[in-house]
């Protein structure tokens, strides 16, 4: 996971190195990637708030986005993402997979700081 932030690896290349090394489908070790992709994310995020002082954090659940026929079709996040959105969470009470993301494989939900009071 260092490899793809630090240089820029595209996270399809590391899936399919994974789905050679270990003889899992495509769609699995993307599922990996991205799940522990976000995991570094949101952690490094984490870090810099507490550098910054900043003592809450806010969850912003994952819209997906669906092409249909050229037009823009958009899905709620999933119903174990959308129970999370919008909470603010204390950093010392930060819980990765129970208040703060990813939730689940695949996840693709995010967090932003909480500024000011």
């Amino acid at each position: 996971m260092i490899d793809v932030i630090t240089r820029g690896t595209n996270p399809d290349e590391v899936a399919m190195m994974i789905q050679d090394k270990y003889n899992q489908s495509f769609g699995r070790a993307k599922s990996l990637v991205r799940t522990e992709l976000a995991h570094v994310y949101n952690q490094s995020a984490i870090d810099r708030y507490k550098e910054a002082g900043i003592e809450r954090f806010r969850v912003i659940a994952a819209t997906e986005l669906v092409r249909n026929i050229g037009k823009k079709i958009y899905v709620y996040p999933c119903e174990e993402c959308s129970e999370h959105d919008g909470k603010e969470i204390l950093i010392m009470e930060m819980e990765e997979g129970t208040n703060c993301p990813p939730f689940h494989p695949n996840c693709r939900c995010t967090i932003i700081p909480v500024l000011g009071g």
